[in-house]
């Protein structure tokens, strides 16, 4: 992984908590990967769009494409309304959501309602690298079959077959969107095309530097 630009900056005042670091990048990127091990060595919570989704399958379950978009939107509203009590608090903590500058006025309404410094990691790569995460991804047994499947869930029959994307609609769904573009503060990327600790490590002395966590 690579991490860029270095550029140091502190936060509004030394010693300043009130932060919130979003996590941006197209689906399968590795967003997830990088929120935890922010989160295990930050002490941070996260707050994952994914995960609300996955309660609001098994609790309400879907007939439809439509109907899992709707349940898209309410965990969208859900993720918010966790953010503002998060920062009603005065606490820091990742949102691990595939954020774009469309549709995310609210997330950016709330950073500046509470005065929040904020810091996007975009995490990225590799547009083939991308599209074979998300193949596999889909085909594996842990993922939640609520995301695979889009005409019902709970399935009738379990494990039942879904179309395969071609990249090219994979390019058309989701690199066309502005996911890459997205940044609320301070923005670092990192390229997930390779594994590599060491730039993971240089992300988080990044990040705490910025918001004034180092002297």
């Amino acid at each position: 992984m690579a991490v860029y630009p270095v550029v140091y900056r502190r936060c509004s005042f030394k010693g300043c908590f009130m932060y919130c670091i979003l996590m941006s990048g197209l689906p399968a990127s590795g967003k997830t990967t990088v929120a935890e091990y922010i989160s295990e060595k930050m002490n941070l919570s996260v707050i994952s769009k994914d995960d609300i989704k996955e309660i609001l399958f098994d609790t309400i379950g879907f007939t439809s494409r439509e109907n899992k978009l709707k349940l898209g939107i309410a965990s969208s509203g859900i993720m918010n309304y966790i953010v503002e009590k998060m920062m009603q608090n005065n606490l820091p903590f990742i949102v691990d959501n595939n954020f774009e500058n469309t549709g995310a006025s609210e997330i950016k309404n709330l950073v500046k309602k509470y005065n929040y410094d904020a810091v996007t990691v975009l995490v990225d790569g590799d547009i083939d690298i991308i599209y074979g995460r998300f193949i596999e991804r889909d085909k594996s047994p842990d993922r939640h079959r609520g995301h695979v499947v889009n005409t019902m869930y709970p399935e009738k029959e379990t494990n039942q077959s879904e179309p395969i994307l071609d990249k090219d609609t994979f390019e058309s769904r989701y690199v066309g969107r502005d996911m890459r573009d997205f940044a609320v503060g301070k923005k670092f990327t990192v390229d997930s095309s390779y594994e590599g600790e060491d730039d993971l490590i240089s992300l988080v002395n990044n990040i705490k530097y910025y918001v004034g966590m180092n002297d």
